[in-house]
């Protein structure tokens, strides 16, 4: 598992509009469908779709060399 950082896309561009999530997955997309499905969740609908979010490269916790807050 690793921790990946999912953003929001508007017209194939990360969104800073909104917040990003932070996800425990094995891979990206898994990280990415995590989110699509809560978001259609809260929604009601089928609104979300996995071109409407990107996740960035694994985050990796020993890279860091004090605690840090993600997100």
């Amino acid at each position: 598992m690793h921790i990946y950082e999912v953003v929001a896309l508007k017209n194939g561009i990360a969104f800073k509009g909104i917040e990003s999530s932070v996800v425990v997955a094995k891979s990206p997309e898994s990280a990415v469908k995590l989110i699509v499905d809560r978001c259609n969740v809260v929604a009601g609908s089928e609104r979300y779709t996995m071109d409407d979010f990107e996740a960035g490269s694994p985050i990796e916790p020993e890279n860091f060399a004090k605690e840090t807050v993600i997100n």
